[in-house]
């Protein structure tokens, strides 16, 4: 091979290089003028503090990263950043000082094998019978230490605390603590949306649906 067609090859990949740069800088424009609400995967897993939009992140590591490389994020919130590096082929590293968001972002991007989905599905199922307002229940006070039970220390809310409790008992039932963390991380979601600048309280079997919900909901997150 000549020189010149040397040099035409190098300036021929300088522009794919060039035209492939301009095509992962608009769309890293584009994410990030997104105004969708946050979904998809495991994103809605707990609804974290200032969250921001998985595409604006996902087009930021499409832009800057290649398969392989690894990512980092320092002040890692409630993981969308190690979610999407995962999807996208990279290694990713997240510190926190926060322990409710290494614990979120832990849960997160766990994987998961289908006995282990198939276990927390029976989990899911049998909650209707572990939350009972007329059943007694084993208060563990390490849930209160860790914050689980915060603002529910009310007159209005100890029906929600109780059903807490049980859920969080439940939960404890699973034993491989890696099923048990998500299984927190469900009960931890449907908490922040019984309490969450709500006027009216919602009742016992609300809060036992929505558990449900989220819980199979999360399932699929976790599957796909």
């Amino acid at each position: 091979m000549t020189s010149n067609e040397q040099g035409r090859n190098a300036m021929a990949r300088n522009r794919v290089l060039e035209r492939a740069g301009s095509e992962r800088l608009a769309k890293l424009v584009e994410a990030a003028g997104d105004a969708t609400p946050v979904s998809g995967l495991t994103h809605n897993f707990y609804r974290y503090p200032a969250r921001f939009s998985p595409k604006l992140v996902r087009a930021a590591i499409e832009a800057f990263t290649e398969p392989g490389d690894l990512v980092l994020d320092p002040f890692v919130g409630g993981g969308t950043t190690l979610v999407e590096a995962m999807v996208l082929g990279r290694h990713a590293i997240g510190a926190d000082i926060s322990s409710l968001a290494t614990f979120v972002s832990e849960v997160k991007t766990t994987l998961y094998a289908e006995p282990e989905l198939a276990a927390l599905r029976r989990w899911t199922d049998r909650l209707g019978k572990a939350i009972d307002i007329f059943a007694p229940i084993r208060a563990d006070s390490k849930y209160d230490d860790l914050g689980y039970l915060r603002h529910m220390d009310g007159i209005a809310t100890w029906r929600l605390r109780k059903a807490n409790n049980q859920a969080l008992s439940s939960a404890k039932r699973l034993g491989a603590p890696r099923l048990q963390a998500f299984a927190r991380c469900a009960i931890l979601r449907t908490a922040q949306w019984a309490l969450d600048g709500r006027k009216k309280l919602p009742t016992i079997n609300d809060f036992r649906d929505t558990l449900f919900k989220n819980a199979e909901a999360m399932i699929v997150g976790s599957r796909n």
